[in-house]
């Protein structure tokens, strides 16, 4: 769901890739990587759920989970 919101969010802003890449300071084909369900590293995420207004651990609650409690 997360990469349908950020691509609904940018074309309401009427954004190519790009220009919200710069907007954020990421690249463009990061963006376009998102939109595709590719999950971002803490720092992108940071930046998209900025932007999005909304919290990462909303956006992407497997961030934020410990690794040694799958062990």
């Amino acid at each position: 769901m997360t990469a349908f919101n950020l691509r609904a969010a940018r074309l309401n802003q009427g954004l190519s890739p790009e220009a919200l890449g710069e907007r954020i300071g990421i690249a463009g084909g990061t963006i376009r990587r998102l939109e595709r369900g590719e999950k971002p590293t803490p720092t992108v995420a940071a930046k998209v759920a900025a932007f999005l207004g909304q919290q990462v651990e909303d956006l992407w609650p497997e961030l934020l989970e410990d690794p040694q409690e799958t062990r």
